[in-house]
């Protein structure tokens, strides 16, 4: 179909890649994807130790006083 087909069909303007220019993918990188394995891993983390750590609050007070903080560092062990 051409831009003007398409167009007509979906109502807007339709840009259409030109089928000389191949868009290529970005070479696979072992590194770039075991970085960003380890990454989401530690946000999955991070994001569990949060979780705990709004529990623990919210069941021993819920105020953040120099002695909850030094209570949770003894807890988790952080």
């Amino acid at each position: 179909m051409t831009n003007v087909s398409l167009s007509l069909v979906a109502g807007y303007a339709v840009d259409t890649p030109d089928p000389s220019e191949h868009v290529r993918p970005s070479p696979f990188s072992l590194k770039r994807t075991l970085r960003s394995i380890g990454d989401a891993f530690m946000a999955a983390q991070q994001r569990r130790v949060e979780r705990e750590v709004a529990l623990y609050l919210q069941t021993h007070g819920n105020v953040l006083s120099d002695d909850m903080e030094r209570r949770i560092s003894r807890h988790f062990k952080i």
